[in-house]
């Protein structure tokens, strides 16, 4: 059992019987060979600091990791999706989603998965849930609940490539409630 929302713990992801990754708060590791051998991915040249949360896979070649990072030259970390796409043999490194529109106030991701080989969904510390629909990772503001008093969302799951949910925490006169939120249609209406 492991958590998202944790430090120090490991979550792992496999797309096959032999391929798949584990990840852990500041490293990627692949098999391609049921996990009897494990190689540890490099990162592009710009990541000074990393705390990963969750990983989603679509293909044994493509994989998301749902994260908090910094770049050279910025103070603050931030919500970031690191991609993985090419052989799984090869040795190219992470990157970062270019072109995205991750709240500036959002330190981290939390929670990620796909509805189909090209939508998904990311889940941030500050309630706002982000929404990629290309293949090349695109990400922006789905669902914006930080206004709300909302927490951080804990988990998202899309069973099929309309109907998913994800979890956040929310806290109201110093109770602290769990609310589910779900979609039928790809996330265009919450409810």
């Amino acid at each position: 059992y492991t958590e998202n929302n944790c430090d120090s713990c490991s979550i792992v992801v496999f797309t096959s019987a032999t391929n798949g990754w584990v990840i852990s708060s500041d490293s990627i590791y692949y098999t391609s060979d049921a996990g009897v051998s494990w190689v540890n991915e490099a990162y592009s040249n710009d990541i000074t600091q990393l705390s990963n949360r969750a990983i989603a896979a679509t293909t044994d070649s493509t994989a998301y990791i749902a994260s908090r990072r910094k770049r050279n030259g910025v103070i603050n970390p931030y919500a970031d999706v690191l991609v993985r796409r090419s052989n799984p043999e090869a040795t190219i490194p992470w990157t970062n989603s270019t072109a995205s529109t991750f709240s500036t106030s959002d330190i981290g991701l939390y929670a990620i998965d796909y509805a189909d080989d090209s939508t998904g969904f990311a889940g941030g510390a500050e309630g706002i849930i982000y929404k990629s629909e290309n293949p090349i990772g695109i990400w922006e503001i789905n669902l914006d609940l930080s206004e709300s008093n909302p927490n951080i969302i804990n988990s998202i799951s899309f069973p099929t490539s309309a109907t998913g949910m994800f979890a956040i925490g929310k806290t109201v006169n110093e109770t602290n409630y769990t609310l589910v939120y779900h979609t039928t249609d790809e996330g265009a209406t919450w409810s």
